[in-house]
């Protein structure tokens, strides 16, 4: 059987959530069941991935913001697909992901539910926490009922 594409794992999931930081993006799309072990895992690094990522107002520092540029917009891509989205990290770089999104993908901004603060989870760790963010999320939703 052929691989997946990125598009087509987060596809087969409603939900997806983005653990970011300025070095790597981990992607993990999943289902709602709560006895559910099944997700798909994306990984994104960054081409130069320094300690800290200094910008200069003269310039892009030699090309360090480039490769941010590079960076995000690679993440931006791989979320073309993917229903409703949480972004969690540590530091700015969640936000700055956000900011990616409404500034240059707007019909992916739309599906992002949130942008929370988080260490450096493991996989699992980070499915829990997302999965109970979305129910939070899920259930604050309105129902639709079909007439």
């Amino acid at each position: 059987m052929p691989a997946l594409t990125i598009e087509a794992q987060i596809m087969k999931h409603h939900h997806t959530v983005v653990w970011i930081d300025h070095r790597e993006a981990h992607i993990l799309s999943f289902g709602m069941s709560p006895d559910s072990t099944d997700h798909d895992r994306t990984v994104i690094r960054a081409e130069h991935a320094p300690e800290k990522l200094h910008h200069r107002s003269e310039g892009t520092a030699a090309g360090h913001a480039t490769d941010e540029s590079r960076f995000f917009t690679a993440v931006a891509k791989a979320l073309e697909s993917a229903g409703e989205i949480l972004i969690a990290g540590p530091a700015d770089a969640k936000h700055v992901l956000a900011q990616t999104l409404e500034r240059t993908f707007p019909q992916i901004a739309g599906r992002v539910v949130g942008v929370e603060p988080m260490d450096h989870p493991t996989e699992s760790e980070l499915v829990v926490r997302a999965r109970k963010t979305f129910h939070r999320i899920d259930r604050m939703q309105p129902l639709r009922v079909k007439v």
